[in-house]
């Protein structure tokens, strides 16, 4: 095979173990130039890293976010709600939400490098600077950057179970189907004795964070089949809108009520809250109620 020098780039995907017992190949172009090697590709809109993390594509993103919400503000006046949340949603989302399903973070601290940046515009518009984050999501109507991540890959999932999209073919999204469960995903596995690095990268992946996130909606959602994208986001959005959306950005951490603003673990809040308070008081509960009478 010739490679065009012109078109090509070498990225190495190997552990630091690897790179000191294996010698390193090399390639050449049709004009018997080496192609070089390089830790960073930008392939189809997506910076890919020779540590098979996002990183990179991350930064990369908030810095064109950050230009893009400068030059905003320097060429409107004006920050009235509508215009500028046109602006937000034409002009700057797009770049956070595309091929998401494949980037989107499950660190911490990426998370909230990300959503600080909704937060910083959010708080120009008028009327917003006196609310705390959680409160200008409410008051405009938007979805926390994390939470539309989510959405992305649960529509994403379910695409892939009813055969519109092509399937992952290293980790392919498995379906199963029970009377009482319904339709869920199979949840994939990794070996115990992987990397810990290897497991970590494995996990943030849309074949181990997709199922979860599927299977944690209810069973009339994952019901749907045979119907347009349309319909399944508009049942999915009206269930959505039913759970908080509480980004854990630094300012607002104390006041939290979930583990994390996952879906997953909002959905597991809401049951244990409702099993907790359709438990039937016990003898010993009541004992102690009647002592303290």
């Amino acid at each position: 095979m010739l490679f065009n020098s012109d078109k090509f780039e070498l990225v190495r995907y190997e552990s630091k173990a690897s790179k000191l017992t294996q010698a390193e190949t090399s390639y050449y172009s049709n004009d018997g130039s080496q192609i070089n090697e390089t830790t960073h590709v930008r392939d189809l809109g997506v910076t890919l890293s020779n540590d098979a993390t996002f990183h990179q594509h991350i930064t990369d993103r908030c810095e064109l976010v950050k230009g893009k919400v400068a030059w905003i503000l320097r060429t409107f006046h004006s920050r009235d709600r509508l215009p500028m949340l046109t602006l937000w949603k034409t002009l700057v989302l797009c770049h956070l939400d595309y091929c998401s399903q494949l980037w989107s973070p499950s660190d911490v601290g990426s998370i909230q490098r990300l959503e600080l940046l909704q937060k910083a515009f959010t708080s120009r518009i008028e009327g917003m600077s006196g609310l705390n984050y959680w409160d200008q999501l409410r008051h405009l109507r938007l979805q926390s950057l994390e939470r539309r991540r989510e959405r992305y890959r649960i529509i994403y999932t379910w695409r892939i179970i009813e055969g519109q999209v092509p399937n992952l073919d290293a980790t392919p999204i498995e379906l199963t189907v029970s009377d009482r469960r319904g339709r869920s995903c199979v949840l994939p596995t990794i070996s115990t004795t992987a990397a810990q690095r290897i497991k970590t990268i494995r996990f943030a992946s849309l074949p181990f964070k997709g199922p979860p996130l599927f299977n944690c909606l209810p069973k009339d959602i994952r019901g749907l089949t045979k119907c347009t994208v349309a319909v399944f986001k508009g049942k999915l959005d009206k269930f959505l809108s039913t759970l908080p959306d509480q980004p854990l950005i630094p300012s607002m951490t104390a006041y939290r009520e979930c583990e994390s603003n996952s879906i997953i673990d909002w959905v597991h809040h809401q049951r244990r809250q409702t099993e907790s308070t359709l438990r039937p008081l016990t003898g010993q509960e009541d004992s102690f109620n009647e002592t303290a009478w």
